[in-house]
């Protein structure tokens, strides 16, 4: 399994060239944060957070190729639209394990740019 499209974020680097680094660490440091609002909205019971930062997680690991990373996000997303949570624990768990590859992958692509 491909946990991130290099390919994608090569293509990326060409096109933002100076800006790609500062692309590479936003979303290290809002898609921690992102996790970590997941987290707490599920505790919390609160769906349409849970919708909200899975959505704004989805987009951003989609971005940057993470195809599968945003897959789970859109599940938590759905669950939160549809204000079903019961899953939403078992879900997260996985995309978190996933999350934390990427991350790994990413920091690894922000030391070479």
């Amino acid at each position: 399994m491909t946990h991130v499209d290099i390919e994608m974020l090569t293509e990326l680097k060409e096109l933002m060239e100076d800006e790609f680094k500062n692309l590479l660490q936003t979303y290290l440091d809002d898609s921690e944060k992102h996790v970590i609002q997941i987290q707490s909205a599920i505790n919390a019971g609160d769906a349409n957070d849970v919708r909200g930062s899975a959505h704004s997680l989805k987009g951003s690991s989609g971005n940057l190729g993470a195809t599968q990373l945003a897959e789970f996000c859109r599940q938590l997303e759905f669950m939160g639209r549809d204000n079903e949570l019961s899953a939403a624990q078992s879900t997260y768990d996985t995309m978190l394990e996933e999350y934390q590859i990427v991350k790994k992958i990413i920091s690894g692509e922000l030391m070479k740019s």
